[in-house]
């Protein structure tokens, strides 16, 4: 991968943001178990980043991250995906859990996403970060195999 390397824009005992310039991309790195405040902070501070930013693609890694409360599972539906919508993301990379209880969070999440139309164009889920990395970069940096035209005068 040839992209530029991450830069650190915010940091919790809970959460990571790093931004790629290169790439128009953030990743959200989520740690441990949160509480309430933590992820509804973290979603706001995730989007104004990216609104500040012109992000094209959000990288969630949730690999260490716990199950999502029901409360903070409506509230990411009823007020980030409308704006993440308006966000006019390219690309959603989704980097699963080890957490059965958030991976089931996360899926009622996209589901009701999916429902109401909020999903990016693009929404791939991965097993780990690098990979949704190489994906974010081969999406938005890598050449679309289009034929070669020749002009003849």
């Amino acid at each position: 991968m040839n992209a530029d390397p991450l830069i650190r824009v915010f940091s919790a005992s809970y959460l990571r943001i790093h931004h790629e310039p290169k790439l128009r991309s953030i990743e959200l790195e989520w740690h441990a178990h949160l509480q309430p405040n933590e992820v509804r902070t973290g979603f706001q501070v995730g989007m104004q980043i990216a609104e500040q930013r012109q992000v094209q693609a959000w990288i969630a890694n949730m690999t260490h991250m716990g199950p999502i409360s029901s409360e903070d599972q409506e509230w990411i539906v009823a007020n980030w995906l409308p704006r993440l919508r308006l966000l006019g993301l390219k690309f959603l990379a989704i980097v699963v859990s080890d957490d059965a209880r958030n991976r089931l969070s996360i899926h009622n999440i996209m589901s009701a996403s999916e429902q109401k139309g909020y999903t990016p164009a693009e929404t791939v889920y991965f097993s780990s970060a690098q990979d949704a990395r190489d994906w974010v970069y081969q999406s938005c940096c890598q050449p679309t195999s289009l034929p070669v035209v020749t002009r003849r005068f």
